[in-house]
């Protein structure tokens, strides 16, 4: 039988298939190789990448502290820049939340400068959607009450 079916085409084939699956074997042993030497890699840098996210983390924490844009203060700045300077209208509070939204609350001694004042800061750079609240009190105590979103850079933004 071995004879019989020993032809040189068959041998040639039978070498060829033999060779083809050695050499995949070949490539996998070798993969399996750089596989274990990658992980032995990793296993020696590990701790420091896990250090490295532990940081990473707390930048991201603590990010919002140290803005160098200065957002608030510049927010602040846009709102004191509108009332006047000689103390007629003062603020009480200026809640802001979120560097956007602003609701301020104060004591006007002069109507006309405070609505002056509104007209100031509802037409500023940055400033949309204010709303001056109702006014309460009579002269010289006149309380008010106003809200705006404020987007830095960009004037009446929706």
């Amino acid at each position: 039988m071995a004879t019989r079916y020993s032809s040189g085409k068959l041998r040639i084939a039978g070498a060829t298939a033999a060779g083809v699956a050695v050499l995949v074997i070949l490539a996998f042993v070798v993969q399996q190789i750089q596989l274990m030497g990658l992980r032995s890699q990793w296993a020696g840098m590990a701790p420091k990448v896990k250090q490295l996210q532990a940081l990473q983390d707390q930048i991201r924490k603590y990010r919002p502290w140290y803005d160098e844009t200065f957002r608030g203060l510049t927010l602040m700045k846009q709102v004191t820049g509108a009332f006047p300077d000689t103390g007629v209208v003062s603020a009480k509070t200026l809640e802001i939340r979120d560097l956007s939204a602003v609701t301020c609350t104060g004591v006007a001694r002069d109507q006309g400068e405070l609505l002056n004042m509104f007209d100031r800061l509802s037409t500023s750079s940055g400033v949309y959607d204010f709303h001056g609240g109702p006014l309460r009190g009579k002269l010289p105590n006149i309380q008010f009450t106003f809200t705006f979103n404020w987007n830095e850079g960009n004037k009446n933004a929706n």
